[in-house]
């Protein structure tokens, strides 16, 4: 329903109300009322029955408030018919089954619409349920007289409305995004949460000051819901939106705060105004609402330091491959040619390159072409396994580096790459064969990351001069005089 037509909309019924509640109109009045909530509840089908995917949220909540509808028929026929509704009827079995759900109703909106988050607005929402359980306890509910029926009613109510004060504040606190309707949805039931906290107040007070004007609100927030579910954009109700931000915000903190210390406060005020409320049940509640926020805590701690990991590993090691980048890659080698240089023996570097690789990504495109660059690096890992540092400098180029390694087993190490690297790839595409050329290097004293990769590079480069798909040692170096024999690509 477009903007225009639902404020329209809600001025009729505003006005209605008001008229109701402020003037005498007997069974007019009650009509009008019903009517009201007739049209609201013919609205929620309604929208109801457009909907094309993930109705549930939609018909919970439209049964809901169905079954308040019922309820508030079946009273005011008690009320015309015999000047006052029992204590106990099959209103009652209507109203406390439309709590259900709606319950169920916000439930299914806030798993589909925070699949990744709605675990602390559960939590939450579990401890303001404790503490409005206790609060109703304690200032709203009277168990001293009546039936037993009529104790268990007088007790389901607040109850009721605890569990969906729990709802609403989890569908609130879960994130996702909060557009119109859903503005319009928590109008809704924080309607109905009012007027029936206003009702319950003025009961327990034995005063009937503002009745008719909380008694006739209901048709307003059934309103409000079903013009939320009407709304062109209702799908935000029930659509997946991962917050992007995890920080814990300062109202949230304060929120927790207030729901760990209000059992205390409220346990101050036993002696005055006890409501029957035993002292274990503040205790209870207590240990349970601390236990709740501390592992409320303890998942917001968890997931800071899961966020550091994740970048911390995001900035040591290349996102496609998950091998070592260039940074974690120059910092590993320094840590390795300080140690050979300690122990008077070498590190071998080998630095490898993919042939032809360009004319792949061209040919089936660059989904294929990162598809193979990662089989290439699984398979450079376990060929050089151990505690080889494997890294992707970018592109199609890689380096491995290990310490201590002998001349012999430096270049047993090169043939395997080369002839592992040959091997054809099964991808999802299909089957490709590629091939590699390998430049290495063994460190001297005094060398320096740039130094051995610049004499591997050369190598690596004499091969694709001779043909590719083979490895080289690199040859005599001046500097240190050693000796080193180049090998013919295999």
């Amino acid at each position: 329903m477009h903007g225009r037509r639902a404020i329209a909309l809600f001025v009729v019924f505003a006005l209605v109300w008001a008229a109701a509640s402020a003037f005498d109109l007997g069974t007019l009045g009650v009509i009008a009322i019903d009517l009201l909530s007739v049209a609201a509840v013919a609205l929620a089908w309604r929208a109801t029955a457009r909907r094309t995917e993930l109705r549930l949220a939609w018909v919970l909540m439209s049964a809901g408030l169905t079954s308040w509808l019922v309820g508030d028929a079946i009273w005011d026929l008690y009320t015309l018919r015999n000047g006052e509704a029992p204590s106990a009827s099959l209103a009652d079995v209507c109203y406390l089954a439309g709590y259900g759900f709606l319950i169920a109703a916000l439930v299914t909106m806030v798993l589909h619409r925070a699949p990744d988050r709605w675990k602390d607005g559960f939590l939450d929402g579990v401890g303001l349920a404790a503490i409005a359980s206790l609060a109703a306890w304690q200032f709203l509910i009277d168990a001293g007289s009546g039936t037993l029926i009529e104790r268990t009613l007088a007790a389901a109510y607040p109850l009721a409305d605890a569990l969906l004060l729990a709802m609403f504040a989890w569908l609130a606190l879960s994130g996702g995004r909060n557009g119109r309707p859903t503005s319009l949805m928590w109008a809704g039931v924080g309607g109905v949460l009012v007027a029936d906290l206003a009702l319950a107040v003025t009961a327990r007070a034995g005063t009937e000051w503002g009745h008719s004007w909380f008694n006739n609100s209901y048709p307003l927030a059934y309103l409000l819901v079903a013009l939320a579910l009407a709304h062109p954009n209702s799908g935000e109700l029930v659509r997946a939106r991962p917050s992007d931000d995890d920080r814990l915000h300062p109202c949230r903190v304060g929120f927790l705060g207030l729901t760990l210390f209000a059992a205390p406060a409220l346990s101050t005020l036993r002696d005055e105004q006890s409501g029957g409320v035993p002292s274990w049940a503040y205790l209870v509640v207590t240990l349970c609402v601390g236990s709740l926020v501390l592992a409320r805590f303890l998942h917001a701690v968890r997931e800071v330091q899961a966020a550091r990991e994740a970048l911390t590993y995001q900035a040591r090691h290349d996102p496609l491959t998950g091998l070592f980048n260039r940074a974690s890659l120059m910092t590993r080698l320094t840590d390795t040619l300080r140690a050979a240089e300690r122990s008077g023996r070498s590190a071998a570097v080998l630095y490898v390159d993919l042939d032809r690789f360009k004319p792949i990504n061209d040919t089936f495109g660059h989904g294929v072409g990162d598809e193979l660059l990662q089989h290439v690096g699984d398979r450079l890992r376990e060929v050089a396994a151990g505690d080889a540092t494997v890294a992707r400098l970018g592109g199609d180029e890689f380096v491995v580096v290990v310490d201590e390694l002998l001349e012999s087993d430096a270049q047993r190490l090169a043939s395997q790459i080369v002839a592992t690297l040959v091997q054809p790839f099964a991808l999802s595409h299909g089957a490709v064969s590629i091939s590699a050329s390998v430049g290495v290097t063994l460190s001297d004293p005094g060398d320096t990351p740039e130094s051995v990769l610049r004499r591997a590079d050369d190598a690596l480069y004499d091969v694709k001069r001779a043909g590719r798909n083979g490895w080289r040692l690199a040859p005599l170096d001046l500097g240190t005089g050693r000796n080193l024999v180049a090998s013919v690509p295999v």
